[in-house]
């Protein structure tokens, strides 16, 4: 199984995409929306993945800092992996399932 990518803010600030992201996230995912609420986005949506990639430090708002990173699969069968996110820190915990 592949690593996966997601998005992490890696500051103390909230999760937030710059003016420019927005307008190329809406543009490429062919969502328009009246209020962009950009935490409300998927960590791992692929048009999300692909303009942080595609920015770099532009994508990230004033009060952001937002970095693709891959995670790894669950080790074994049935497993999860849940991320928690605290204070701008990522927590990676792997369960097993039932």
């Amino acid at each position: 199984m592949e690593t996966r990518k997601i998005v992490i803010n890696c500051d103390y600030g909230g999760f937030g995409l710059s003016e420019e992201a927005k307008l190329l996230y809406e543009k490429q995912s062919g969502e328009q929306k009246e209020d962009f609420f950009d935490f409300d986005l998927r960590r791992d949506d692929p048009v999300l993945i692909r303009i942080v990639e595609e920015l770099g430090d532009k994508a990230s708002d004033s009060s952001a800092c937002l970095k693709v990173v891959e995670i790894p699969p669950p080790t074994l069968s049935g497993e999860s992996t849940t991320m928690m996110v605290r204070s701008g820190l990522l927590n990676s915990t792997e369960r097993g399932g039932s």
